[in-house]
């Protein structure tokens, strides 16, 4: 039988050794702070190396009115994507086929020079609200997000728009309008072919035929 006093030597020995691989108490808190630190962390690798990725909250960049020379950088980094484009040369591209390239909905609908990244002249508004056939005569035009629009797609006219600065629209041809200039855009449409070739990007005209112009559109949710 082991004698009572030896039991209670080994039991302080055993608490001894236990005690001197424990760190010191500021020790331990501190790692429970950097700890906690850590776990609120997002962008921190986890026990398996990897990392949660944090991601970027996205603005979509919008204006009111129509806009000129504006990058197309300005759109695709702040979630617009192009979902249409050719030059003012092209016949035969359908309004349907355009409205279900372009299915988001919001729609921007521009003009530039050939591969440029700088669109000439610009607008935006709900899809819907750009998409209304109006009435057939060359004068007829609605209004969103501070812009005038007009839509013919059961007729032989025009497809554009062009700011509320003035109250005049000539589609007879395709907005022949000489009042503010720079602030239309025009392309010819037929019931039979969808887009035909030209018309106006900005004060730019009798694009019927021009390949070095280039009819865009963009959409976004």
């Amino acid at each position: 039988m082991i004698p009572g006093r030896l039991l209670t030597g080994v039991f302080w020995l055993f608490l001894a050794a236990c005690a001197a691989d424990m760190p010191e108490p500021d020790y331990i808190l501190q790692g429970l702070i950097i700890q906690t630190a850590r776990a609120n962390r997002s962008d921190l690798p986890t026990e398996t190396g990897q990392t949660t990725p944090v991601t970027p909250t996205v603005t979509l960049y919008t204006f009111s009115g129509v806009q000129l020379n504006l990058a197309s950088s300005t759109l695709t980094d702040s979630g617009w994507s192009q979902c249409f484009s050719e030059t003012y040369d092209h016949i035969g591209t359908t309004m349907a086929s355009i409205s279900a390239l372009c299915s988001k909905s919001r729609m921007l609908m521009a003009c530039r020079v050939t591969g440029s990244t700088t669109l000439t002249v610009a607008a935006h508004a709900l899809k819907s609200e750009i998409m209304v056939e109006d009435a057939n005569n060359a004068t007829s035009f609605h209004s969103a997000n501070n812009v005038n629009w007009y839509y013919h797609a059961t007729v032989e006219l025009a497809w554009g728009f062009f700011s509320t600065n003035d109250a005049n629209v000539n589609n007879s041809f395709c907005d022949l309008t000489g009042t503010y200039p720079d602030y239309r855009m025009c392309w010819h449409t037929s019931t039979t072919a969808g887009l035909k070739g030209g018309w106006r990007c900005g004060a730019t005209i009798g694009l019927n035929s021009d390949a070095t112009w280039e009819r865009v559109i963009y959409h976004a949710d």
